[in-house]
């Protein structure tokens, strides 16, 4: 694409015009409305962050979140699936799917998905994190683990690590992890319970997980379909 001459108006408008066909969309969904408005309040809330553990205490408790949790994977939910393909700093491991290869994998008998929504006081966050993977023996194999950052600071990763353990009865989770250039927040959530930086492999026992997991304050829905 050539670059744009000084004080070209019409190209420019040409240049949007492009950007809008390649990359617009034919309508603006729910979720989209959400986000945008979840975006607009980020501002306000930063001011009011806590900035210790004493204090992320009581500003969670006050916040009256409620998260709702629907493991139903058939029909597959669109939203979980955009969220895997766009998601990158919450991202167990960066992989991207197509529609015919992520139904192809809930399709599986043993496989599992979890879309989580998120709303409190401040308003609603809408569907922020999926997780996906399989039963097998003893263990849940996680396998695809993504988090909007507009969930971040609330502990939602927890609740969600909290409930595969409580629905499946597992002694331990396994994870498909790898390091990506940007997927820096979900290794500072690992590093919250293992010794030293997560790795390939990475797998937390029930024990190990709620000895360590900080205090939860969510009121927990679950819903056959987000």
């Amino acid at each position: 694409m050539s670059s744009l001459r000084k004080n070209d108006d019409q190209a420019a408008y040409e240049l949007l015009e492009r950007l809008r066909d390649l990359f617009g969309k034919d309508s603006v969904s729910k979720e989209d409305t959400i986000r945008l408005e979840s975006l607009r309040r980020t501002h306000v809330l930063a001011e009011g962050a806590p900035t210790d553990a004493r204090s992320s205490d009581e500003f969670l408790a006050q916040a009256k979140g409620e998260l709702t949790l629907a493991f139903a994977k058939d029909p597959p939910d669109p939203r979980a699936l955009e969220l895997v393909n766009k998601t990158n700093q919450f991202n167990l491991n960066g992989k991207r799917y197509t529609e015919a290869a992520w139904r192809a994998r809930l399709a599986k008998p043993d496989a599992f998905l979890l879309l989580a929504a998120y709303q409190d006081k401040y308003g609603p966050l809408g569907k922020i994190a999926v997780l996906s993977g399989r039963r097998d023996r003893q263990a849940l194999c996680v396998d695809v683990w993504v988090m909007s950052c507009r969930a971040f600071s609330r502990r939602i990763e927890h609740h969600c690590l909290a409930q595969l353990f409580e629905r499946f009865g597992v002694e331990e989770v396994a994870f498909d992890f790898m390091v990506t250039p940007r997927n820096g927040p979900l290794q500072s959530f690992f590093a919250e319970f293992i010794a030293g930086p997560p790795q390939p492999g990475l797998r937390i026992s029930r024990n190990t997980f709620f000895e360590k997991c900080p205090p939860l304050f969510q009121k927990i829905e679950d819903s056959a379909r987000g």
